[in-house]
Formats: C-alpha cells, structure tokens, sequence
C-alpha cells in the first residue's frame, strides 16, 4: 500500500512555476528599454554566449521594433566586453546600448570586433 508525502515524490506543480518565474526574472534583470536602445546595465559580466543568446532572444521577442538580429547583437556585446578587457574606455563599454537600428559599417566594425574576443 502506497502513502502519500514519501520522500521521492513529486513536487507540487506551484514549485514548478516559482522556478520558470525566477528564470524570467534573472533574464529580464538590468535590461532598460528605451526609445531608440536598449540598455543592458554591467554587459561585461556576461560572458557566456548561451547566456547573451537568452537577454537577446528575450529582448528580441518583447520589443517589436527592433530591426536587427541576434547575431548582430551579440556582436556588438562582443564587441563591447572586448573592450572592457582591453581596458578601453572602460566607462563606456561597461554597459551596452544596443541601438535599434544599426549603420551597417558599425555592423561591419562589430563583426570584426567579436572575430577578436576568443572568451567565451
């Protein structure tokens, strides 16, 4: 005969949700939306491309106006962290604005950019 509440059972499913939400949460922390950028505050701690790929994904689905890929972006933010790590106007490069639309020499100059930034 079974009993209920033995160790090894499954979780209530609002244990579940808690973890989808701090998930959320933990992607949406220091994103500022602004009219023409979006700002994400200490870029530079975030090395991980898996971790850039979920911010830019999430950044990609809840602002309908953006006009760039998440590989642009995420050459930008390369760009941007190997900067930092170079200690290159380190008081701009500490934050990243990622500008909605984008000239496409900038494109250029940050494809370039992330080619040089081998941390992943």
């Amino acid at each position: 005969m079974a009993r209920s509440g033995r160790a090894g059972s499954t979780p209530a499913p609002s244990t579940n949700n808690i973890k989808i939400m701090k998930t959320t949460r933990s992607i949406a922390q220091n994103i500022i939306y602004h009219d023409d950028n979006i700002e994400i505050i200490d870029s530079y701690k975030i090395t991980s491309l898996k971790i850039m790929n979920k911010k830019l994904n999430f950044i990609k689905k809840r602002c309908n106006d953006i006009n760039r890929s998440i590989f642009s972006m995420r050459n930008e933010w390369r760009t941007h962290n190997l900067l930092y790590d170079l200690h290159i106007y380190r008081d701009r490069t500490k934050n990243i604005n990622l500008n909605k639309n984008l000239k496409w020499y900038l494109n250029i100059a940050y494809f370039i950019g992330s080619m040089l930034y081998f941390r992943y």
